[in-house]
Parts: C-alpha cells; structure tokens; sequence
C-alpha cells in the first residue's frame, strides 16, 4: 500500500512541478516581453507554424508557439539578443550583402552566437532564474544549424 501511495504522490508532484515550470517560463516571457515594449518598442507576436525571427524594419519577433513555454522562452531571449545587437550596428554589414559569400556567412554565425549570448545576459539582467544547460542544450541546436548552412548554403533549406 506504501508502495502505490508513494507512486502516486511521486506522479502527482512531477505533474505540479511540469504546471509549475510553465508558469515560470509564461512569466519570464511576460517579462522579456515587457523590456521589449519599454526600452525598444518591439512588439512580440507567437504564432502556431514553424520559424522564430526578429524582423529589423518592422521592428518586431515572432515567435513558434507550437514549441513548449520552456523553447519559446529561451528562442524569445535570442530573438531579443538580435535586436539588442541590431541596435548597436547595421545588418546586414554594408561591405557584404551576397548570401553565398565567405564573409556574410560568417558574419551572419558571428551575430547567431552574440544573439544568445545577448539572449542569456538579459535573462541575468531581468532577474530570471533559468537553467543554463537547457538554455545551452537549445542554443548548441540552433546554432549547429547555422554552422551547417555556413559550410554549404546551396545545399542547405534550414537557415
């Protein structure tokens, strides 16, 4: 009796903790949000089909909401780590705006990984407690993807 007793209270308590993580993450990214709108006047829109972005002329990020609360968290601080990187420089960079060039390339990896760079220093700034390795887990992917077209964009459909 012990035994069933403690497995339901153990299934019951990774339930509360799963209901509980993703009102964390609802208010991290409330409050991602909410610096987005104070300090630069960008709007944050979630939609249910494929792509996270930061758009530079309209000024705004778009966000998978098919992904769990967790992934559009940690997307949300990378996409707010493209603007504030775009605040601070001209993108595409003037002297290379072909997509197959050595350079462009680079430069477009370069400001991948300073957009989650950026991403986690604001999550520190905003007082968010977030688990590293996660966060990492997810950047490594996305960046992995980057490094992948860089090596042979022609034959690349994923960035």
């Amino acid at each position: 009796m012990f035994k069933i007793i403690l497995c339901i209270w153990q299934k019951l308590k990774s339930f509360l903790d799963y209901i509980m993580s993703d009102k964390k993450f609802g208010r991290g990214m409330k409050k991602v949000e909410r610096y987005l709108s104070i300090e630069y006047n960008i709007p944050v829109e979630y939609l249910p089909q494929p792509g996270n972005y930061y758009y530079t002329e309209e000024e705004s990020i778009q966000i998978d909401s098919t992904q769990t609360l967790e992934d559009q968290l940690y997307t949300l601080l990378h996409e707010a780590g493209h603007a504030l990187t775009r605040d601070t420089r001209e993108w595409p960079p003037r002297h290379d705006r072909k997509l197959y060039r050595y350079r462009y390339r680079v430069d477009v990896v370069h400001e991948e990984i300073m957009a989650w760079e950026l991403g986690w220093e604001l999550a520190i700034k905003l007082g968010l407690k977030l688990d590293y390795k996660k966060y990492n887990k997810v950047r490594v992917k996305c960046l992995f993807e980057y490094i992948r077209w860089a090596n042979n964009p022609s034959e690349y459909e994923g960035v």
